[in-house]
C-alpha cells in the first residue's frame, strides 16, 4: 500500500515521463540539441538542481515549469532567454501576454506581439507553448530568480565543450583589449556559450581579491561582456557583489565607454 508521500512521488514520476514523451521530438529535431544526448543531460542536470533548490527554500515553482522554461533555454539562445526573463520581471504579476498569444495561436498563425529576438525562433516556440504545463496566467518571477541565481551552480556542475574551454582559457591571458588570440576565440563561440565563458571567468576572478592593479582575468570578463547583454549582466552583478570601498581607477579607466557597465 503506497504512503501519501508514495502516491505523490509516483503522480512526479508520471508526469516527468509524461513531459519526457512529449519533449523527445523536439529535442531530436532542435537546432541547439538534435537529440545529442550530452546536450540532453546537461539541461536534465540543470532541471533536477534547479528543482532540488526551489524545494529546500519552498519556492512556489514545480519540477514541470522548471523543465518546460529549460527547454526554452536549451532551444532557443542566451538572448532569447534573457528577453524572456525580462519580460517576466517587467510584466504585471510576472505574466507576460506574449505566453498566452503563443498558448492560444493556431498553427501557422503569425503572433502579432513576438519580440524580436523570439522571431528566429518562432516555430520552436509553436511548439514549446502547447506543452503543458500552460504557463500563461502564472507568476514566473520566482522561476527567473531561481534560473539566474543558479547559474553558477550549472556552471560548476558541468563542463565546457572544447572551443569554449580554449575561449577560457585564452581570456584568463590577455595583455590588451586588441588581442588577436582574444578576437578569435570567441569568434568561434555560438551565441550560446558566451554566458557559460563568462561563469567560467568569474569563478576564477573569485579565487584572487586583489584588485589593487589591473587584471588580464578581468579584462577578458570585458571582452565577453562586450559581446553578450547576458554575460554583461553577469559581469556587473560579480563585481558588485565584492562590495569594494571604492571602484579601484584601473576599473573605471578601462570601463568608462562601456555602455553596458554599472558604475
Amino acid at each position: 500500500m503506497l504512503t501519501q508521500s508514495g502516491v505523490q512521488a509516483s503522480k512526479e514520476l508520471a508526469a516527468a515521463w509524461d513531459m519526457a514523451d512529449r519533449m523527445a521530438p523536439i529535442l531530436a529535431l532542435s537546432p541547439g540539441v538534435l537529440g545529442n544526448p550530452r546536450t540532453v543531460k546537461r539541461m536534465l542536470n540543470v532541471v533536477r538542481m534547479r528543482a532540488n533548490v526551489a524545494r529546500r527554500r519552498a519556492m512556489p515553482i514545480d519540477e514541470a515549469m522548471i523543465t518546460k522554461l529549460a527547454l526554452f533555454e536549451r532551444c532557443t539562445d542566451i538572448d532569447a532567454t534573457e528577453e524572456l526573463h525580462n519580460l517576466i520581471n517587467a510584466s504585471p504579476r510576472g505574466k507576460p501576454a506574449v505566453l498566452a498569444s503563443l498558448e492560444q495561436a493556431k498553427p501557422g498563425e503569425t503572433i502579432a506581439d513576438l519580440p524580436e529576438k523570439w522571431t528566429k525562433h518562432a516555430p520552436f516556440l509553436m511548439e514549446w507553448a502547447k506543452l503543458a504545463p500552460g504557463l500563461a496566467g502564472v507568476d514566473l518571477r520566482p522561476a527567473v530568480y531561481l534560473a539566474r541565481e543558479t547559474v553558477p551552480l550549472r556552471m560548476r556542475s558541468g563542463s565546457l565543450a572544447g572551443g569554449a574551454a580554449k575561449a577560457v582559457e585564452t581570456l584568463l591571458q590577455i595583455r590588451s583589449v586588441s588581442s588577436p588570440a582574444a578576437k578569435a576565440a570567441l569568434d568561434s563561440l555560438q551565441p550560446g556559450d558566451m554566458i557559460l565563458v563568462m561563469e567560467a571567468v568569474i569563478e576564477v576572478m573569485r579565487k584572487d581579491s586583489d584588485w589593487s592593479r589591473a587584471r588580464m582575468d578581468f579584462r577578458g570578463a570585458t571582452l565577453v561582456a562586450d559581446r553578450s547583454a547576458a554575460a554583461a549582466e553577469l559581469l556587473n552583478r560579480f563585481f558588485r557583489s565584492l562590495q569594494l570601498p571604492k571602484t579601484p581607477g584601473w576599473v573605471s579607466t578601462m570601463l568608462k565607454d562601456k555602455a553596458w557597465w554599472e558604475e
